[in-house]
């Protein structure tokens, strides 16, 4: 090998030397591609706080009264990484959320996010601040929930004037109850509470004489339990951020204020009264008009309520005006039975199920001389009610003055309709109602009283229901149904001056009893039911105290069947019942007057002072018979069979024209000095029809015993 080609040898081996020391240099770490936060924690006071770290989220939790602004802390992350900021290297503020960036060996960044959360220091068990130092006792104690009941104050003891040493508190599970040594006039210091099981502030039974004035808490959103204030000193309720509630209940003579926007449910009862205990004028605790109120409430509004489990009642508040529940969907009772005689409006424009009753009812004035009745005259519309489609029990209406119209054309299920003091009201439209009666209760009611122009009733074909009318002291109309219609039940009274003929149009069928009582002083000419075809159970017009003066005429003469008694006492001019063909033939039929009395009751029981009785189209009486008192004619030419006894009670006709009769249970004839001829009934005798248990004639113009007509002995004569 010559000289040259050694040396390029020479140098190209040194070449490569260089370049394999080169690449030593450059090793890439194993980790390269890293770029995490594995372990982050933070020490202070000897206490060490260890993170938890999911995904890009970091997270230390500490008690809500500890600070990190001094922490020291220690973090782990990819080594061949770098990290920024970099606790190790710049302060950082631990009380504050950060973002740390980490950056891989090869350049890849990785961003975490650190969060602080406070854990809540809890004291298990109900807790008794009685003083005010033993508030301030709890709070170093840096209690932010307790599990249990929270009582401040005693009846008696040390008076409690300040709360704000308790602004540490976020939850109570329990109830907070206030005693009578708060003295306190709101609860500043609970503003961080978020969520109580109730507020107590006395009770019903036993009302605060706490110096609370104004209840504001502004972070509250769920009572689970009750609020419940009885107190005379509370002036305002403020719970803005209010969710829900178990129940609330307020009262006090000075409340002027309800604030709880964001509620939405009540699951019992929310009741509102401007009164600690009912009183009335007279000194009674409950039902008699006018009742005292009292409070300075003018507005109650729920912007948000949509559903309120039990009862919802404002009652007693003097200055009320206007109830706005715009957005009330569904309730369980509704319950304004006393609202002022001055109240304006209600907005009730959601309202579509009441599981319960539903009162609406004004205060009302009662005159002392004259009886006079003074109603509100000023709500005119319940236009609000427009689509309620679901009332369970009864829904009452009473004491609006101006009130001339109530539509409820969504109704489809009620438990019953009660329309009492509505003097100026002139029409109910229920076009799609399906009545079900209330619990212990055979019907639903329909019941109108002191509604004296009342002459519409818009309803279905059927009414199931009793309709129940009180024409009061006053000239009264009655309703006219808009169709032909079936009526489950029909009970009338009557009681001063109604002069009027009483007439019934578009009445066909009554499946139950039909009552009309006239009382003294109503002196109606005329009783006129021209379309009722049948009534399933029995049929009373009478009266219930005879002005001797009064003499009707009762006309129906459609009517073909009464499935119970009838009974007309009224000593009416003229009866016409020429359709009428059985009655007391159904199934169990039911009387009036059930009585075993002497004479016996008949199943057709009717009076009259002059003239005779005739049934021309009637064939058979069942049950009890046919009894008739005064007349001078009883005329049945179709009539075959009367079931029971044939009473005849200061008749004054010498004899009875039924030609077809062929069966009769039995004769009792008394008082008529017109009958002398009994012959008629011998063909009962001799068919053993009648026995002599069953015949009785006593102050007749003859009076033949059971074996004179078994002798043929029918008329004095013989």
């Amino acid at each position: 090998m010559d000289k040259f080609k050694f040396l390029m040898l020479f140098f190209s081996a040194i070449v490569l030397l260089g370049s394999c020391s080169e690449d030593e240099d450059l090793t890439i770490p194993a980790d390269a591609d890293d770029n995490f936060i594995t372990a982050l924690s933070l020490t202070i006071d000897d206490d060490t706080y260890v993170a938890t770290i999911e995904g890009q989220e970091i997270t230390v939790a500490v008690p809500y009264n500890v600070t990190l602004t001094s922490a020291v802390a220690t973090i782990e992350y990819t080594q061949s990484a770098t990290i920024n900021p970099d606790p190790n290297k710049e302060a950082i503020d631990w009380n504050r959320e950060q973002v740390f960036t980490v950056t891989s060996y090869n350049g890849d960044t990785n961003e975490y996010t650190y969060r602080i959360t406070h854990d809540e220091i809890e004291e298990k068990g109900d807790v008794t601040l009685r003083t005010m130092a033993e508030i301030v006792a709890f709070y170093e104690k840096g209690i932010s929930v307790i599990d249990g009941n929270l009582t401040i104050g005693t009846d008696e003891g040390e008076d409690i004037t300040s709360l704000e040493k308790l602004s540490n508190l976020k939850s109570i599970t329990g109830d907070l109850v206030l005693k009578n040594s708060f003295k306190a006039t709101n609860l500043t210091g609970l503003e961080q509470v978020t969520k109580i099981g109730g507020l107590f502030v006395g009770s019903q039974s036993n009302p605060s004489t706490a110096d609370l004035s104004h209840v504001s808490m502004s972070n509250l959103t769920e009572v689970t339990g009750n609020i419940s204030i009885w107190n005379n000193n509370l002036k305002w309720v403020e719970l803005r951020a209010l969710n829900k509630a178990g129940g609330i209940s307020l009262a006090s003579e000075i409340i002027e204020n309800i604030e709880l926007p964001e509620l939405t449910e009540v699951e019992t009862d929310f009741i509102i009264e401007g009164c600690l205990e009912r009183e009335f004028a007279d000194g009674s605790t409950s039902g008699y008009d006018p009742p005292v109120m009292k409070g300075n409430l003018a507005t109650f509004s729920m912007p948000n309520l949509q559903k309120v489990g039990g009862t919802l009642g404002v009652n007693f508040v003097a200055t009320l005006r206007t109830i706005s529940l715009a957005k009330l969907e569904t309730v369980g009772n509704i319950n304004f039975e006393y609202l002022p005689m001055k109240f304006e409006t209600i907005d009730l424009g959601a309202l579509h199920t009441v599981n319960g009753f539903l009162k609406i009812c004004s205060a009302k004035t009662v005159a002392v001389i004259g009886g006079t009745n003074t109603y509100n005259d000023v709500l005119t519309s319940l236009e609000s009610l427009s689509k309620l489609e679901k009332v369970g029990e009864v829904l009452t209406l009473t004491n609006f003055g101006v009130l001339t119209e109530i539509s409820l054309p969504s109704l489809k299920q009620c438990g019953g309709i009660w329309l009492e003091g509505l003097p100026l009201l002139e029409s109910l439209a229920i076009p799609d109602v399906t009545f079900t009666a209330p619990a212990g209760e055979t019907l639903a009611t329909v019941h109108f009283e002191t509604c004296a122009v009342l002459d519409k009733l818009s309803t279905s074909d059927i009414l199931n229901a009793k309709l129940q009318i009180v024409m009061g002291n006053n000239k009264q109309k009655l309703p006219a149904f808009e169709y032909k219609t079936t009526i489950s039940e029909v009970d009338i009274t009557t009681a001063g001056a109604i002069s009027d003929d009483l007439v019934f149009t578009n009445w066909e069928k009554v499946e139950g009893n039909f009552s009309l009582v006239m009382n003294i002083g109503s002196y109606t000419k005329a009783i006129n039911l021209p379309d009722m075809k049948e009534v399933g159970g029995y049929l009373n017009i009478s009266w219930a105290k005879i002005a001797p003066t009064f003499r009707p005429t009762v006309s129906m003469p459609n009517l073909e069947t009464v499935g119970g008694q009838l009974q007309v006492i009224t000593l009416g001019k003229e009866y016409n019942f020429s359709s009428l063909k059985t009655v007391c033939c159904a199934n169990n039929p039911s009387y009036v007057n059930d009585s075993e009395a002497t004479p016996p009751v008949g199943s057709i029981n009717i009076r009259v002072q002059t003239g005779g009785v005739s049934f021309p189209a009637l064939t058979r009486v069942g049950g009890k018979g046919l009894a008739v008192q005064g007349g001078t004619s009883l005329t049945c030419p179709l009539l075959t069979d009367v079931d029971g006894t044939l009473v005849l009670n200061s008749y004054n006709g010498d004899n009875v024209e039924m030609p077809m009769l062929g069966k009769l249970g039995g004769c009792y004839f008394y008082n008529s000095t017109s009958l002398s001829d009994f012959t008629f009934f011998g063909k009962f005798i001799e068919n053993g029809n009648i026995t002599e248990g069953n015949w009785t004639v006593t102050g007749c113009g003859y009076n033949p015993t059971y074996e004179d007509m078994k002798a043929g002995k029918y008329t004095s004569a013989e």
